[in-house]
């Protein structure tokens, strides 16, 4: 039953290689057959290896980090917090009607921002080049978050530039890992 299901599971990955997290249900299954084919002092030495590894070493892409994935995962935690303050910050600041286009940052944009009911400042996911323009044409001023420019002209096939959108952060770097 374990082969079958690893088979069953692996093909399904070969076909749709999403992301590594998808074979997640594959380990108590790996467990079970480690423990049928292993001696029992060797299959210790393997659950206690895999415990470690959350809390000592991180595989990515393209590299490998010393810091675990609970570590890193909650290092990644604090900066896109820091990050989405940061933005909540500027967008405070905001005196005119304004769009955000937040991009994959939406969820995060929406549920940490209390808006001022005095200026009107919409977050929006993304904006097709049509939309855009009916906010250019209510006065609203274009801004974007990092990394929502390359993604628009990839997605719609536009520059947000073009349209007179500015990035929110202008110094911010464009490169966010996430």
């Amino acid at each position: 039953a374990c082969l079958l299901v690893l088979c069953l599971y692996t093909i399904a990955f070969l076909r749709l290689p999403h992301d590594g997290a998808y074979l997640i249900p594959l380990i108590p299954f790996i467990i079970l057959l480690l423990a049928q084919l292993l001696t029992r002092q060797q299959f210790i030495a393997i659950c206690f290896a895999i415990i470690l590894s959350s809390f000592l070493i991180t595989v990515e892409k393209t590299k490998i980090s010393m810091m675990g994935p609970i570590f890193n995962d909650h290092q990644e935690r604090i900066e896109k917090i820091a990050y989405t303050e940061r933005y909540i910050s500027t967008m405070s600041h905001l005196d005119h009607k304004s769009v955000i286009i937040a991009g994959q940052w939406l969820a995060e944009m929406t549920n940490a921002w209390q808006p001022d009911a005095s200026v009107s400042v919409k977050v929006v996911h993304f904006l097709k080049k049509s939309d855009l323009q009916v906010y250019l044409e209510q006065d609203f001023r274009p801004f974007y978050l990092a990394g929502q420019r390359q993604l628009t002209t990839e997605m719609y096939g536009f520059d947000l530039d073009d349209m007179g959108a500015n990035p929110l952060i202008p110094s911010d770097d464009q490169n966010v890992k996430w």
